[in-house]
């Protein structure tokens, strides 16, 4: 049963039905920025603004953002519960 489960990210899952036509690095670009905007007033002075982009999606997946990291922590639960 788990060697049928693709390892894929959040985002892969949710741009996956999209026709091939789709320019993938505008959408990442236009979710990552997105995310950026709307955490301006939220997150106090932490993180610093001159984090880069993989902190930012790190940040993101922390906070439920669909991103292009692999969850390593829920995927070990996961494992951990079938074994």
């Amino acid at each position: 049963m788990l060697k049928d489960w693709k390892l894929e990210s959040t985002l892969s899952r949710v741009v996956n039905p999209l026709p091939a036509t789709t320019n993938l690095d505008e959408i990442l670009d236009k979710h990552l920025n997105n995310f950026k905007s709307f955490s301006r007033g939220r997150r106090g002075s932490n993180p610093p603004l001159d984090i880069v982009d993989d902190e930012w999606w790190a940040l993101g997946q922390r906070h439920g953002l669909a991103t292009p990291l692999l969850g390593f922590f829920s995927l070990c639960c996961s494992v951990l519960c079938f074994q």
